[in-house]
């Protein structure tokens, strides 16, 4: 069980590619307070504020913690072998 530079390298770089995506789900999952006009049941017009989630951004992030976490297992197995 020797560790190569290659799989030095895999395991920095999957967590690079891990720590990106937690900062990019952090960020996109904190939303922007936003209102928009809509009417009521008697038919008044009234402001309603909600929050507005970056789901692009979510997904994204998502994908690259996954891509991480695969390479980070590649990069294991390398070493154990």
């Amino acid at each position: 069980m020797a560790i190569t530079a290659d799989a030095f390298m895999g395991i920095i770089i999957a967590l690079m590619f891990f720590s990106l995506g937690v900062a990019t789900t952090v960020v996109a999952n904190r939303g922007v307070p936003s209102s928009r006009q809509t009417r009521d049941s008697t038919g008044e017009p009234v402001v309603v504020t909600g929050v507005t989630r970056d789901y692009p951004n979510i997904i994204f992030g998502s994908m690259f913690i996954i891509i991480g976490v695969v390479l980070f297992t590649m990069a294991a197995r390398a070493i154990m072998s």
